[in-house]
């Protein structure tokens, strides 16, 4: 059971800062209220020696891009065995009252092109992943941040830059520290674990950049600090217990609920979504939203294959964004996919496309494609859909309104534009 014991000062660990490459400023920093302590990856005590621990998202995991002949892929690493032995000593802190600081300073990569399932490859991850709150990632970073709280305002000012939205879901615990454009970047979970988005310090700032952090963390943790110990709700008044098990059912049900809307919310990731993002969208759509089977071609990170139950392709697909519309070149593109597969010009070949990706509003997405590329793309025996198309679509399937047999026909007999718009199919192809 956590502890509510002030210490006198605390003691904080800055774990593993060469990760970052960044050394320590010194051996040890005294700040009001706590000792800063720095370890590095392999020799630092266990954290629950420590009252709190501050680090870095990315510590137990590396990507690379790897450069072939004519295309890149993406390698991942991870150290398990340490991310595990770290893992169990974070809840170890936890338990016994102290607190972590995640550093957030990159976007999150939670899936590989092939569709790997890198949620759980590092320790905010699985901090995030315990405590309930969703994580998306911007199309860019922001500095406009702000503050919700006056402890963070000065640390915020000089080096709040978020890469990701973080979303508490209900029964998380979790408050909002800062917000951004897009929805809260800054969470702290029942007041123990804090998530901030940061830019990466100057070497000759990085004093500076821990003091203002850590008087931050532990402002608001004593501010969050609950006034009745632990011990003290074991105490249960009458009517206390009936109230806290329906409590729990009531929680368990908005969880569940969450948890679908979080589900269908990520089929939204279409509309907004670039590069390598967008394919991950995509394939989630064809998956989770039309029953689709796909493959993931790792020589070509925006190239997939639609497969029949057999594991035979039935049409070659081309993922694309765009801050304007379709043009010429993305249909020829999908051509040349087909090309360069060693297919026939009669075999599908489908274009799914992100346009008008800096809209405003669903009617500013929602623009006609040009009748000379619907042309063009039928004349080539191209299929087009916009990602507002395909998620159209797949609300169709969802509501019951086509079936799997019905989209897979559609998409593998048709060329031109298939524009999708409330429970409505239409094929141009001038």
């Amino acid at each position: 059971m956590a502890q509510n014991v002030v210490p006198e000062k605390y003691k904080v660990l800055v774990y593993a800062l060469e990760k970052r490459g960044l050394a320590a400023p010194w051996e040890q920093i005294d700040v009001p209220k706590c000792t800063l302590s720095f370890g590095s990856y392999d020799s630092a005590a266990r954290f629950q020696e420590f009252d709190g621990v501050i680090l870095f998202q990315g510590v137990f995991e590396s990507f690379e891009v790897v450069k072939g002949y004519s295309s890149s892929t993406l390698s991942h690493e991870w150290d398990r065995n340490e991310l595990d032995k770290r893992t169990k000593e974070t809840f170890a802190l936890l338990d016994h009252g102290g607190w972590v600081c995640f550093l957030l300073d990159r976007p999150f990569k939670d899936f590989g092109y092939r569709g790997e399932d890198y949620r759980k490859t590092d320790l905010v991850k699985r901090l995030l992943n315990a405590r309930g709150i969703d994580r998306g990632c911007l199309r860019e970073r922001s500095v406009a941040i702000r503050s919700h709280v006056n402890e963070f305002r000065d640390f915020f000012d000089l080096y709040g830059g978020a890469w990701n939205v973080l979303t508490p879901g209900h029964g998380s615990g979790a408050k909002t520290i800062a917000s951004g454009p897009d929805g809260p970047v800054a969470v702290v979970s029942l007041g123990s674990v804090f998530f901030i988005p940061t830019l990466l310090p100057d070497s000759g700032k990085a004093e500076e950049f821990f003091r203002l952090l850590a008087v931050a963390s532990l402002s608001v943790r004593e501010n969050l600090r609950d006034e009745v110990p632990d011990w003290a709700d074991e105490f249960k008044l009458p009517g206390e217990v009936g109230i806290l098990s329906k409590k729990k059912a009531l929680l368990e049900e908005i969880t569940r609920a969450d948890g679908e809307m979080n589900r269908l919310r990520n089929f939204k990731k279409v509309l907004v979504a670039q590069g390598e993002l967008l394919v991950d969208a995509v394939t989630f759509v064809l998956g989770e939203g039309l029953g689709l089977s796909y493959h993931r071609e790792e020589a070509f990170r925006e190239d997939l294959q639609l497969r029949n139950a057999e594991g035979q392709c039935v049409a070659l697909v081309e993922v694309k964004g765009t801050s304007r519309g379709v043009q010429r070149e993305h249909v020829n593109q999908a051509d040349s996919h087909r090309e360069r597969a060693g297919c026939t010009s009669s075999f599908p070949s489908i274009l799914i496309i992100n346009t008008n990706l800096k809209a405003a509003s669903l009617a500013e997405k929602d623009r006609a494609v040009a009748a000379e590329q619907v042309q063009h793309a039928a004349r080539n025996n191209v299929l087009i859909l916009r990602t507002l198309d395909l998620l159209n679509l797949a609300a169709m399937r969802l509501a019951g309104q086509i079936d799997v047999a019905a989209v897979t026909a559609m998409l593998t007999t048709s060329a031109g534009w298939l524009k999708v718009t409330d429970g409505q199919l239409e094929l141009r192809d001038k």
